[in-house]
């Protein structure tokens, strides 16, 4: 399954959130010329569209696959006078065939690259020629991390093996539950890789080694997501884009190396990933 995230009250929080919004334009600003011909693909909102007029961009081709979206992003760019500058397409980016552009902005992106096809899409793009070896692409890469995990199951009077989606505002809010989680290893990268030094390969299989420096009951596995959106400015965990995820472990009371198989298919959703613990070499029990 995957999921392209058009749903509309997501696109409006995206819009809201400062943080990743002016992220993207200081990104924008940055990486596009006046001149350029900038494709846009998940226009959403529209507003990276604006984004990169406002830089200069003479051509903004903006891509949405909801149709709904798709025409909002049109009254958008007549309401702001530029209806002669962003031409807007209701596809799919998987099925665009498209010339050689100077710029692509794709924020096709969930934590890990799991539940969003940015992978795929970019993979496409490559395969057309409108992805070349010159184009800048915006966000430049992406590098995911995994950590080992405590976690307090206990959720109203239950334990709940839940797959956790914890979103930076959950801890700002006191009408949200809280959830313990204390991290008992290291971040260890499982991928990284640059948007226009593709294609790349969906999916990713690794064995990855973890330490935990006293004993600790693990029980989860937190995947982390960092945007490279330029060589200059990275993008983690903010309200609507790379928040942790955290999958339930079968747990095990560790203390030194453990080693653990992971395996995952980007784009294809966060239930395609497998985690596996190898046999373990330094225990304080089971």
């Amino acid at each position: 399954m995957q999921a392209i995230w058009s749903n509309t009250d997501f696109v409006y929080m995206c819009l809201r959130d400062r943080r990743r919004t002016e992220a993207f334009r200081a990104a924008i600003n940055e990486i596009v010329h006046p001149g350029d011909h900038v494709l846009e693909i998940g226009a959403r909102s529209g507003i990276l569209s604006l984004f990169a007029c406002e830089a200069g961009a003479a051509r903004v081709t903006a891509v949405e696959i909801d149709p709904a979206l798709a025409e909002l992003v049109t009254a958008t760019a007549a309401a702001n006078g530029l209806h002669h500058r962003i031409t807007v397409i209701n596809a799919d980016g998987r099925d665009l065939n498209l010339p050689a552009v100077d710029v692509v902005i794709a924020e096709l992106i969930e934590t890990g690259l799991l539940d969003e096809p940015q992978i795929p899409v970019i993979n496409s793009l490559i395969h057309h020629g409108t992805i070349t070896t010159t184009t800048r692409v915006i966000p430049a890469g992406y590098r995911t991390e995994l950590q080992l995990v405590t976690v307090d199951e206990r959720m109203y009077g239950h334990t709940v093996k839940a797959l956790r989606h914890e979103w930076p505002f959950y801890s700002r809010d006191k009408n949200w539950t809280t959830v313990p989680a204390r991290d008992v290893s290291d971040r260890v990268a499982v991928w990284y890789g640059r948007f226009n030094g593709g294609p790349h390969a969906t999916t990713v299989q690794r064995r990855l080694r973890f330490t935990i420096p006293e004993p600790s009951t693990v029980n989860g596995l937190r995947i982390c997501g960092t945007a490279l959106l330029t060589p200059n400015i990275e993008l983690g965990a903010c309200d609507t884009l790379n928040g942790d995820k955290i999958i339930p472990l079968p747990p095990r009371t560790i203390i030194g190396p453990v080693e653990l198989d992971v395996s995952y298919e980007m784009g294809d959703g966060l239930a395609s990933l497998v985690a596996r613990w190898r046999p373990l070499r330094s225990t304080a029990g089971r």
